[in-house]
């Protein structure tokens, strides 16, 4: 056999096997990503939110979500649900607190909720839970423009221009209408 076959054929076989490698880690990520029992209180919900490689654009509205806590009203981190190679259907470009619906046209009647955001962000998010924060004895209050929500927190339906404040227990709240950018409609009232 000739040096230069021998050598084609040993690297063939690297490259094989690697990707017979890789396919069983991937394999392995998504059995031991899977799970049979629902989350339990405080852990990340999992989310039917799927990652596109494009944005989609057929069914697509903005949401304010505004997070009181430890003292300030802080926001989603920039780039929430937004990975190299994708986009989530709900996901954050900046800091302003916008968090843009791109969803597929078979989505345009889908409500879409507030429990879903914080599921893409990997954020544990209940009535006592808020990221890394718990709350035994109180519960958590959202606020959609300036009205207290009656459900479950994470049920919080996300609506075109609406404003939606998540409050820590204990934290002073008084509502005041989002300032949407140009280009944005002028936002809903209280």
């Amino acid at each position: 056999m000739n040096a230069t076959v021998a050598l084609a054929l040993g690297v063939g076989s690297v490259f094989a096997l690697l990707i017979a490698v890789g396919q069983l880690f991937l394999i392995g990520q998504v059995v031991t990503n899977r799970s049979t029992t629902g989350p339990g209180p405080g852990t990340v919900a999992a989310t039917s939110i799927q990652c596109s490689p494009v944005e989609s654009l057929a069914t697509h509205y903005h949401v304010a979500l505004l997070i009181h806590s430890r003292g300030s009203v802080d926001v989603l981190p920039p780039y929430t649900g937004i990975k190299s190679n994708c986009l989530y259907w709900l996901h954050v470009h900046d800091d302003s607190g916008i968090v843009h619906v791109e969803a597929p046209a078979a989505y345009k009647d889908h409500s879409f909720v507030l429990g879903e955001v914080f599921a893409v962000a990997k954020l544990p998010f209940d009535a006592h839970h808020l990221g890394s924060d718990s709350y035994s004895s109180r519960a958590l209050t959202v606020y959609v423009n300036g009205v207290k929500w009656s459900g479950k927190p994470g049920d919080v339906p996300l609506a075109n221009l609406e404003t939606i404040d998540v409050v820590a227990p204990g934290e002073s709240y008084d509502y005041e209408p989002f300032q949407w950018p140009a280009g944005f409609q002028e936002s809903p009232t209280a």
